[in-house]
């Protein structure tokens, strides 16, 4: 899996390497968790796995490219993160 070739990744790694990607490894699952966090608050977890699910396109790390997965979030909640409606 992803995870266990970075886990292996940072192992292979000079000790000052090790602990950059370490750090970052870090900062990733916590970011990861406060998502997972609003989505549990905004009650999106089981839309969110349908548009995963659902989704043809896969996220590539080496080239920086990323797939949006939208939310579909009411205009209150929209409102109180202070986005406009047509982002």
């Amino acid at each position: 899996t992803w995870m266990s070739r970075h886990c292996k990744l940072v192992d292979l790694c000079s000790p000052r390497q090790g602990q950059h990607l370490k750090w970052v490894w870090q900062e990733y699952l916590e970011h990861l968790q406060a998502i997972a966090e609003l989505c549990v608050r905004w009650e999106k977890v089981d839309h969110l796995k349908e548009v995963v699910a659902n989704c043809k396109k896969r996220p590539n790390a080496y080239f920086g490219y990323a797939v949006p997965l939208p939310l579909n979030l009411p205009a209150e909640i929209m409102d109180e993160l202070n986005i406009p409606e047509s982002q």
